[in-house]
C-alpha cells in the first residue's frame, strides 16, 4: 500500500509491474490480491493492470472484515 500522500504518482504502478514481472520470471502463472472491503477503491487501480475480480472472503482480515479477492493471469 503506498501512503494516501504518495498515491497518484505513479509509484504504485511502478512497484506491481515489477512485482509482477518478477514473478512471470519465477515461472508463476497466477497471481492473487486480497482488498480489505472497506478499500474497495483500490480496485480500478487493479483493474488497470488487468486483474479480474473473482470472489469474496468473509472475515479474510479477520472479524468483519471482509476482502474482495482479484486474479491475474500472467502470460
Amino acid at each position: 500500500m503506498v501512503a494516501k500522500e504518495y498515491q497518484g504518482k505513479g509509484i504504485g504502478k511502478r512497484l506491481l509491474e515489477k512485482e509482477l514481472k518478477a514473478l512471470e520470471q519465477r515461472g508463476v502463472k497466477i497471481v492473487l490480491a486480497e482488498v480489505q472491503y472497506k478499500c474497495a477503491a483500490a480496485i480500478p487501480f487493479y483493474y488497470k493492470h488487468n486483474f479480474r475480480i473473482t470472489g469474496f472472503e468473509h472475515d479474510f482480515f479477520g472479524k468483519g472484515q471482509d476482502a474482495i479477492i482479484l486474479r491475474l493471469v500472467l502470460h
